[in-house]
């Protein structure tokens, strides 16, 4: 279900079924670091609540909420178990 988190090179852990060369389980580490590739730039009056978010799109094509002062090519933490923004690195 999170697999557009994925990206090349990126550790998981995977359980196979050896007889059946089948893949049962692949699991993401709880927190996967992103680069922004698209983001709307925040809107002036917007800004009043800290609380408000806007859609982005990650490098692997994901799309998540993240609050308003994140920009296109900043990097930032996702929480993989619910698909939240964790912080800019």
């Amino acid at each position: 279900e999170n697999a557009d988190l994925m990206k090349e090179g990126q550790h998981v852990e995977m359980m196979f079924l050896v007889d059946e060369e089948r893949c049962l389980t692949c699991e993401l580490p709880t927190y996967v670091t992103l680069k922004v590739t698209y983001t709307e730039p925040a809107v002036k009056g917007n800004t009043a609540s800290t609380s408000a978010l806007k859609e982005c799109t990650l490098e692997t094509g994901a799309k998540i909420m993240v609050p308003l002062f994140i920009n296109q090519d900043d990097v930032i933490t996702v929480n993989t178990t619910d698909r939240s923004y964790g912080q800019r690195v």
